[in-house]
């Protein structure tokens, strides 16, 4: 009995305990390109209704931004965000949808691409951001100034991938376990912690 209650303790540790951090494109990433899907899609965007807005088979990717090499595994584009193939066996807890990639190119130069690369549409925000432990300033109904993020986990409750709502931080938040999944070292990305996270917008 006593041995159940220790394993009941470290699961409630290891789910209220948990770090997260924010997914951050890296300086030397690529920040900007324009997705082209195919079925095409009219008016689609990153902030729609959902997975349901996105029903393309592929799509295409012309980088604006990038060294002669692309390798980094998490960046954005004009419609959301571009990752490598570690992310998708991660992304499994049916809220994702994954968009293969079939081609990448850069009208400026000789693209070299060393990664199979998909088109992530997350449809999972979170009301998170606690509005009385963290240091913030809010513009017209969203947070632009934090020099302290402090999320509630009770509102977290366990996920281990969200995008926090209400905040002009648009990157991507993820488990301490959702990192340990990810077998590569990622390239071009941070990990900012979030309780070491600051932003002005």
């Amino acid at each position: 009995m006593a041995r159940k209650f220790e394993c009941l303790a470290e699961v409630w540790r290891s789910q209220f305990h948990m770090n997260y951090y924010f997914l951050t494109p890296g300086p030397s990433s690529y920040s900007y390109g324009d997705v082209s899907f195919t079925p095409p899609i009219e008016n689609y965007s990153k902030f729609g209704s959902g997975l349901q807005t996105l029903s393309a088979d592929s799509c295409s990717l012309d980088i604006k931004k990038s060294s002669r090499i692309l390798q980094s595994d998490w960046f954005s584009v004009n419609l959301g965000w571009v990752g490598s193939e570690v992310f998708r066996d991660v992304f499994d807890e049916g809220d994702v949808n994954a968009v293969k990639i079939d081609s990448i190119v850069s009208r400026t130069i000789n693209l070299e691409v060393k990664k199979n690369y998909y088109f992530y549409e997350v449809a999972r925000q979170v009301d998170c951001f606690d509005l009385q432990k963290s240091k913030y300033s809010r513009s017209r109904g969203l947070v632009r100034v934090c020099s302290k993020c402090v999320l509630d986990l009770d509102k977290v409750a366990g996920r281990n991938y969200f995008f926090v709502d209400g905040i002009c931080n648009f990157n991507l938040v993820v488990s301490e376990h959702f990192v340990n999944r990810i077998s590569a070292n990622l390239k071009g990305v941070d990990l900012v912690n979030v309780d070491d996270a600051q932003w002005r917008v």
